[in-house]
């Protein structure tokens, strides 16, 4: 009896983590479309001409480029928001994931709480320091878009001067270099969120064939 109660109780814990993995995969999702909207938002301001006004005022190419700088005073924005929005509630669903590993005893503990650690890396890499803290030198992985155009003139972006190599550098890490990064250390959570899962769902399959057996 007490081995039915068992399975039935493993069975309990296995559906909550299976609503834990549907939240997480949301905001994964979220978070990986914010960190591409930067991306592309970088690479259409900064390195092609689509947003260069044609010689002929009267160029349909005008209507096309309006429609493209508004998409992108809309994207940007909402990708900053909903990016730290889905940070913050992915590093709560780990920690649900966590607990509901260990009340359960089911395993898979290591990797949630990996994942978890994980998570925390990744909001702080989402939260605007800039904005917070006055002169910070951290800042969010997304820009908004008058940092952005401020950092590609100030290395010569559109112009025919040098840049500095330091700043380019700097440059280069900030808008691009860190969002990938911080893309990858999402997909690190979704792997260690696999593991642990996988873990814990093997459990309760074992327990469930042991109480049919009984």
């Amino acid at each position: 009896m007490n081995q039915i109660n068992s399975a039935q109780g493993s069975n309990d814990y296995l559906k909550a983590c299976s609503s834990t993995r549907w939240a997480k995969n949301l905001f994964i999702l979220v978070i990986l479309l914010s960190l591409l909207a930067h991306l592309g938002t970088y690479i259409i301001v900064g390195h092609t001409k689509l947003l260069e006004m044609p010689e002929d005022p009267d160029s349909a190419k005008i209507d096309t480029i309006k429609q493209i700088e508004k998409a992108r005073d809309i994207a940007l924005p909402l990708a900053q928001s909903l990016g730290l929005v889905a940070a913050v509630l992915l590093t709560m669903t780990m920690k649900f994931a966590v607990g509901i590993s260990l009340a359960g005893r089911l395993g898979g503990a290591g990797g949630f709480v990996s994942g978890f650690f994980w998570s925390l890396l990744l909001l702080a890499g989402f939260v605007p320091w800039q904005n917070i803290v006055p002169n910070c030198m951290v800042f969010g992985c997304i820009s908004n878009l008058q940092t952005m155009n401020i950092s590609l003139h100030s290395i010569g972006i559109g112009s025919e001067t040098d840049p500095d190599t330091n700043a380019l550098v700097l440059h280069y890490i900030r808008f691009v270099a860190y969002p990938a990064t911080m893309l990858l250390v999402a997909l690190v959570i979704q792997f260690k969120f696999a593991s642990g899962y996988s873990k814990l769902a093997t459990t309760t399959n074992d327990a469930s064939r042991v109480n049919k057996r009984i």
